[in-house]
């Protein structure tokens, strides 16, 4: 009889002893599910801003795009009126040597 209380005991022994060790993995399982929320939601902050970061860069570039190509026109027109500036001031020379050469004669 004392070796089936001794059994018992030891029994209830190695039961509470399993007991402990399931809550303490259930604790640790509940703490890992936990920190994988945090990191979880980190992540998706760190997605959102680079998500963010590109839509504003993507617009910085198409912006700068426009700036170059009105840039290039603006070069193009004043290019092309210098030109005309240029013309208008040959043929302005050309006609004060004709002017001078007529008043000469």
């Amino acid at each position: 009889e004392q070796a089936i209380k001794s059994e018992i005991e030891s029994v209830n022994e190695a039961v509470h002893v399993a007991e402990e060790a399931l809550e303490d993995a259930m604790s640790a399982a509940s703490n890992c599910s936990k920190q994988l929320a945090v990191e979880e939601a980190a992540m998706k902050d760190i997605e959102s801003k680079i998500n963010q970061t590109s839509e504003h860069w993507e617009a910085r570039i198409h912006n700068t795009k426009e700036e170059i190509q009105r840039t290039r026109d603006l070069q193009s027109e004043l290019t092309s009126q210098l030109a005309m500036l240029v013309k208008k001031s040959e043929l302005v020379a050309q006609r004060d040597g004709t002017m001078s050469a007529f008043m000469m004669e």
